[in-house]
Parts: C-alpha cells; structure tokens; sequence
C-alpha cells in the first residue's frame, strides 16, 4: 500500500469516517491527545442486494473479501483460513479426515455459488484476493491448537464419531451454521475423550428417535417406509425442530 493511502491529521472537534475492512493506522502527534472511536453495526440492512450500487467500487471489493474470509473462520475456524483458501486454490494440501474434508468441500462449493450469482467480475475479483499468504505468520498459541479454534486432523474427529451416521451428517454435511463445529470443539478441548463419545452416542440416539418417529411431512404424506403406522408418532415437525 506504500504511496497508495491517505494521510489526514484530526484536530479538535474533527470526525473520520472509516468503512469497515479498511486497513489504516493510528498515531498520536502531540504530547496528551483524547479520542473516541464509536463502532456501529446496521445489522446487515446496508447489504441488502437492492440497496447495494453495482458495480462495486474497488474497496467494496476488498470489503467483500475480508467477509468472505470471516465466514470462513466462523464456519471452519480461525486456524483454519489460510490452509483452506490453499487447499482451494491448489498451493497445499486438505485434511486427511474425511470428515472435515467433506466439510471444506462444502464450504468452497457454497462460496462458488454464492461468488457466482454477483454481475459481471465482480465473484472472480473477489476470489483474487483470498491469498493465503496473508494468513502465513498467523501466530497461534497454544499448540498444538485447541479444537475451538479449528477441528485439524490431530483432534482424531473421524475416529470420535465412528458409526455415529446421524451426527457427523448434520455436523458436517448439510449446510448449518458453525455454532454446531465450535460446540463440539469446545467439547472435545474440554471433556475427556471416553466421556464425550458417551455424551455423543446419546445424541445419536436422540436424533435417530427424532427421525423415525416424527411426522415430517404431515398428516396423510407418509411414505417412508421406516416410518410408525399412522397415529403412532411421537413427535410434529416443529416439536422435533
């Protein structure tokens, strides 16, 4: 960025006006100086498609990448970033847990289709500047690092959820939130291994009851065929949810 930014010196009373995602830097040049930084969210109604101007101006670009990147970290974890855009882009390799390769599939998939459905260059400019070089000398501590910030192939996930068809389906293969990743992150930091397989065997059980005995599609729909004679369910669709 050198001979590229702006400088602006800020005197008394004075407001700057910084968009989110910009890089800038800060330094005082007088002895006592006062400031107030006041970070404000708009929870999301400034990027709504119809309230967006196309074609995005090139710090909208970067703005858009630096989110790109954040729904990376909060799906897959912060560790996790620069060795996936790699992984994606062909520079290192994937984790040898299926897994959570399955899940990093899923994740590059979604951020295709997602890039796909923008105007013009607009998805290709943003996926040029997902460089995991910018991730290189991300400084983790401790190591090896803990499972909340990032599942790895140290963390033995495949071997944890072994036989347990339900739960590793809807951990990592449909498309819900990362809540779900970093709960059982947490859990495998912080319970031990034996008691944690014991917990996650009686999630098992409770999501299987859910899906044998749950009518999903409403009165007069059932067609499965593991499915209870009518009258016998146990649970409705939103009692289930």
């Amino acid at each position: 960025l050198k001979g590229r930014g702006v400088e602006v010196v800020l005197e008394r009373g004075d407001i700057l006006f910084m968009p989110m995602s910009w890089f800038h830097h800060v330094h005082s040049v007088g002895a006592e100086n006062v400031s107030l930084n006041w970070w404000f969210y708009d929870s999301g109604l400034l990027f709504e498609p119809s309230k967006v101007l196309w074609p995005l101006s090139p710090p909208s670009l970067v703005e858009f990448s630096r989110h790109v990147e954040y729904f990376i970290a909060e799906q897959l974890g912060p560790i996790n970033v620069g060795r996936f855009v790699a992984w994606w882009l062909g520079r290192g390799p994937g984790p040898l847990d299926s897994l959570l390769l399955d899940r990093w599939r899923l994740m590059r998939n979604y951020v295709l289709q997602r890039l796909a459905l923008l105007p013009g260059e607009a998805g290709r400019s943003v996926l040029a500047m997902l460089d995991p070089l910018r991730w290189r000398d991300l400084a983790i501590s401790p190591a090896p690092p803990k499972a909340l910030q990032g599942l790895q192939d140290e963390h033995h996930v495949q071997g944890l959820l072994e036989g347990l068809s339900e739960l590793s389906m809807g951990l990592f293969r449909c498309s819900m939130t990362g809540q779900a990743f970093r709960a059982l992150g947490r859990a495998i930091d912080e319970i031990p291994r034996e008691k944690l397989r014991m917990f996650l065997e009686c999630s098992e059980e409770l999501l299987v009851l859910l899906r044998d005995h749950t009518d999903w599609k409403g009165e007069g729909e059932k067609s499965e065929a593991q499915v209870p004679p009518k009258g016998a369910f146990l649970f409705n669709r939103e009692e289930a949810k």
